[in-house]
């Protein structure tokens, strides 16, 4: 019982954390605040999963080989999302100009959708982790939509109409991608076995 309060403490905290990014997506707040938000948001999303019913089930391990890794990959991957989140607040304050943000947007996207597609291609035997990398793949589909409509109302201020809350929307898949990109992480770095390692399971094969 003590388990599944925390559970919906961390669901209650994750929310609580998503709807403080998104006032400040409706007025900028700065870098600093911005940051601290978001990350808060991908700790409660941790905190999510590990207090779910199925990480309190038994392990799922499997081996993690090819290049890169998926442990890799989880390490690296909310890293990206969360400096890809500081240049997109940076933006929005006008402390950077808009290539930093765009060229740096497409790598991580990258990251993103290779992340969760290896794990729905090679890792589909692992439910939880494969229902993660679904939303991870959707959210960075919607993120990288959404971010061209933002450019485009950006370009257009005056005429852009309803375009102009694709802002907004833009900030808040950014955040989901980091929160879930970091939940999805915890799950690969608890039960992916590094292959170099002495283990009965198959070696995975993406490359």
């Amino acid at each position: 019982m003590k388990s599944r309060w925390l559970h919906y403490l961390a669901v209650a905290g994750a929310a609580a954390a998503f709807a403080a990014v998104g006032a400040g997506a409706a007025r900028p707040w700065g870098v600093g605040l911005a940051l601290a938000l978001h990350g808060l948001f991908a700790v409660m999303m941790v905190l999510v999963a590990r207090t779910s019913r199925a990480w309190a089930g038994p392990a799922q391990p499997f081996a993690d080989g090819g290049w890169p890794s998926l442990r890799m990959m989880a390490w690296a991957a909310p890293v990206s999302v969360l400096l890809q989140i500081a240049l997109g607040s940076a933006y929005r304050n006008e402390l950077i100009g808009l290539i930093p943000h765009v060229s740096w947007a497409f790598l991580t996207a990258i990251l993103a959708l290779v992340l969760a597609l290896f794990v729905l291609t090679q890792e589909a035997r692992h439910e939880p982790l494969r229902r993660w990398a679904m939303v991870l793949l959707i959210a960075t589909g919607a993120q990288v939509l959404l971010g061209v409509l933002a450019f485009v109302a950006r370009l257009m201020p005056e005429g852009a109409g309803a375009l102009s809350g694709a802002i907004h929307a833009h900030v808040g898949t950014g955040t989901l991608v980091l929160g879930v990109s970091a939940a999805m992480s915890a799950w690969i770095l608890r039960d992916a076995v590094p292959a170099s390692a002495n283990s009965p399971v198959e070696t995975g094969h993406h490359t």
